[in-house]
């Protein structure tokens, strides 16, 4: 029984530091609080930071990456968005850290943006262990009047 309990903090603890050495990094980013729900954006759940960041760098029209550490919710937001003017105790307090993708540093960006994979019409993500670009999410219908409640 101790033998097995060994085996599994030894994976955690390396699971751990592999994390720790592929962490996405990043040169400037702010803290903000949610934004509007009419802003457009594709959210993903259950994502760590370094899941987030590194989806946004692969995702040539993901122009600004935000992340709530508290609920693992990634939002990949496809217009620039504002920056808390505030340098003060105010932005650092707010939920969200938001980093523009040109600010994510790394192999994963540069390859991306040396595929030429699309930042405008379909929405199209670097696949980079085929080298190709792929459709992986339709772009939100925001303000769309799709019917009428009655």
């Amino acid at each position: 029984m101790t033998a097995f309990r060994c085996i599994i903090v030894l994976t955690i603890l390396t699971s751990t530091i592999c994390q720790w050495a592929s962490a996405v990094e990043y040169t400037n980013f702010w803290n903000g609080a949610e934004l509007k729900a009419n802003q457009e954006k594709v959210v993903y759940l259950k994502k760590s930071l370094n899941e987030c960041f590194t989806m946004c760098a692969l995702r040539p029209w993901c122009q600004v990456v935000g992340f709530n550490q508290k609920a693992m919710v990634c939002e990949l937001y496809f217009e620039d968005i504002a920056v808390c003017e505030d340098a003060g105790e105010h932005c650092q307090l707010q939920s969200i850290t938001f980093v523009k993708r040109v600010d994510i540093t790394g192999d994963e960006r540069n390859q991306c943006d040396n595929m030429m994979c699309p930042s405008t019409g379909v929405l199209q993500a670097c696949d980079l262990s085929e080298h190709t670009c792929i459709t992986d999410v339709c772009r939100p219908f925001y303000g769309k009047e799709n019917g009428k409640v009655l």
